[in-house]
């Protein structure tokens, strides 16, 4: 863990206060009187809480080199600066904007993070115990992870056929079957061996899987997801968080894939700095990025549920729930009536203000029935509360909106 306390300096400058803020108002109200609302001191501390200006100033990070929840000073389980907005906008009489498409008073974005895409193959299971083994602290570790390694090219010698995992059309009828579309940010392996983390995965585009019963490769996997309709976003590398070439690199393979071009994306292990990630992005050719959630809590690490200007040329969409933030030990280790009442909460949330609630469930957590049946009761609110499905065009297409 990096005990590093070093505090850096924020420059918010008027003219970029200004630049933030005026979209972000604009998204929640058509009234050009809405900075009138707000002292000089409130307008610099919501523009500052949408930058992270509390990231900025402060190095320390957790052991997986993240920002988290209990970094933060702020009130992060409700949407503080949207609800500080709309509480004002409503006290002075003020129109509040109707942002979604079909008159919708609130949004969601379903998204999966594409970390693993078997269980059980034994060629993908020797290529992880050798990383394991690559990145061992000790001897015996890598004995271990070597021995494994050998084991699993062992069983790569005979047919293997079927993975617990090979499943994945259960998550995209359930969606289908509601009537929605949903973004696979897709993982791409690094091409070169010293860019690629221990935290990484470990698919690589020419592994097996099988999709409705028929044998294929990952990447026929992502292109057929693409063909039926669903979105395809790049799930960056935890080493390029400031490196644009190796980021493009992964967006342009994934690209040759799905013959369409990329533009958003999500940092594996939500691996972010304020300060450098969004540049990288920006020249990588990322139009939406929803990297700023947390890894081990739910909530709104920036205030807010709304899309907005991170940086000139980049939309943040905060992720606001995620699977493993719910239900692991290390986390919130709900259980599923537990998480069912904070799904529920979040949702009330964002509905009240109107934003977009952004929702991460990892495909690999499938077979785990508490996991599966919390998106199933997510979908089923999100179809009773008659919200609009969005992804990452159609946030850019109401963002740009005059």
């Amino acid at each position: 863990m990096d005990e590093s306390m070093t505090m850096k300096k924020f420059d918010l400058d008027e003219k970029k206060r200004h630049a933030v803020l005026s979209k972000y108002f604009s998204l929640i109200s058509p009234s050009n009187n809405i900075f009138s609302l707000f002292s000089d001191e409130e307008l610099s501390w919501i523009a500052s809480s949408l930058l992270r200006k509390e990231e900025f100033e402060l190095d320390h990070r957790d052991e997986w080199g993240n920002w988290d929840f209990n970094f933060t000073h702020e009130n992060y389980k409700v949407p503080y600066v949207d609800e500080l907005i709309v509480q004002r906008i409503s006290e002075s009489g003020l129109r509040k904007r109707n942002l979604w498409p079909n008159d919708k008073s609130f949004a969601f974005w379903l998204t999966h993070d594409l970390d693993v895409v078997s269980s059980e193959d034994p060629v993908v299971l020797n290529r992880l115990q050798n990383k394991l083994a690559s990145n061992a602290s000790g001897k015996n570790k890598r004995l271990i992870h070597k021995s494994f390694a050998t084991y699993n090219k062992l069983r790569s010698w005979k047919s293997f056929d079927e993975d617990p995992l090979w499943a994945y059309e259960r998550w995209i009828d359930l969606e289908k079957e509601a009537g929605f579309d949903s973004t696979f940010f897709v993982f791409s392996r690094p091409s070169l061996m010293k860019d690629l983390h221990q935290y990484d995965c470990d698919f690589i585009f020419e592994d097996r899987m099988k999709y409705r019963g028929k044998n294929c490769t990952v990447a026929d996997f992502i292109e057929q997801l693409s063909m039926e309709g669903f979105e395809i976003g790049l799930h960056g590398s935890y080493l390029s968080w400031d490196n644009s070439t190796m980021l493009l690199d992964q967006k342009v393979s994934i690209e040759k894939i799905i013959k369409k071009l990329i533009v958003a994306l999500r940092q594996h292990f939500l691996h972010f700095d304020i300060g450098k990630t969004p540049d990288a992005l920006i020249n990588a050719g990322i139009k939406v990025d929803s990297t700023l959630g947390f890894n081990r809590s739910v909530g709104f690490r920036a205030g807010t549920s709304f899309p907005y200007s991170l940086v000139d040329g980049l939309i943040e969409v905060p992720q606001i729930i995620m699977d493993g933030a719910l239900f692991n030990h290390n986390s919130l280790n709900y259980n599923e009536k537990l998480a069912f009442l904070e799904v529920e909460r979040i949702l009330d949330k964002v509905e009240k203000v109107g934003g977009c609630i952004t929702i991460n469930f990892h495909p690999n957590y499938l077979l785990i029935p508490s996991y599966w049946n919390t998106y199933k009761f997510i979908i089923k609110e999100l179809t009773s509360r008659n919200a609009a499905c969005m992804n990452a065009e159609r946030i850019i297409k109401v963002f740009n909106e005059d």
